[in-house]
């Protein structure tokens, strides 16, 4: 049975340097993501976008329908692949379907349609993540979506150790009872000085939903990423590990 870390930080806490660590001194090793499902949602968005010319990226709103039809299409036909429907306890489909089109339309408005990019994250795409993830998603689909397809995702790799890098929710902390959990912190300042990119509501839910947990000390091991190295602190992970 493969050994589970999850490391948990806010925005620039050192969570995915860590990770990387991690899987370079670690034998058989894959880092995992919660938010995996997210980013393969994100690449069809795109991926609808772009099949669609310049010109017509442009189009006033009322031209777009077809896009935006296509693009849930797609996106309810990922979420089907792990057994999710919009027909799912919970809200309504209409109001799941009135939900994710207001999503996409304000992805639709602050993206960058001219260089959009498949891999490239932008500001736009991490506004998303927290828009779907959380409005969409946990609200509207299943409070555990995302627990559930990142099981569904585990239970089918062969690796000995698997590292999750983006642990920020109480169902994920409780996901794999048996995980190593890792808390970083360091003081803000210097996290904003490490992220090129962050996302400026730092009270989502995804950035305070384990401060509790951490005040409690229910993690397993604490670490101040502005004093210790990381060389050092995947070294004194792997030492708990194996």
């Amino acid at each position: 049975m493969s050994k589970v870390i999850m490391i948990s930080a806010k925005q620039g806490g050192g969570k995915t340097t860590l990770a990387n660590e991690l899987l370079k001194q670690l034998p058989d090793a894959t880092i995992v993501k919660f938010a995996q499902p997210l980013y393969d949602i994100l690449k069809l968005v795109k991926l609808e976008i772009l099949k669609i010319d310049l010109l017509t990226r442009f189009d006033p709103e009322s031209t777009r329908s077809v896009l935006y039809y296509n693009t849930m299409h797609q996106v309810y036909l990922f979420l089907e692949k792990f057994g999710i429907s919009i027909t799912d306890a919970g809200s309504n489909p209409e109001i799941k379907d009135q939900t994710l089109l207001k999503i996409l339309k304000k992805y639709y408005k602050s993206a960058d349609l001219l260089n959009l990019s498949i891999d490239k994250i932008t500001d736009a795409d991490g506004v998303f993540f927290q828009d779907f993830a959380e409005s969409f998603g946990r609200q509207l689909i299943d409070k555990d979506i995302w627990c559930r397809i990142a099981d569904s995702y585990v239970s089918k790799l062969k690796t000995e150790h698997i590292i999750f890098d983006d642990l920020r929710h109480k169902n994920e902390f409780a996901t794999f009872p048996s995980a190593l959990k890792v808390r970083l912190d360091c003081k803000e300042s210097l996290r904003l000085e490490r992220c090129a990119k962050r996302r400026d509501n730092t009270n989502h839910i995804s950035e305070i939903d384990l401060d509790d947990y951490a005040d409690q000390k229910m993690f397993d091991l604490y670490f101040n990423t502005e004093f210790e190295s990381t060389e050092l602190i995947a070294k004194k992970i792997i030492e708990t590990v194996i």
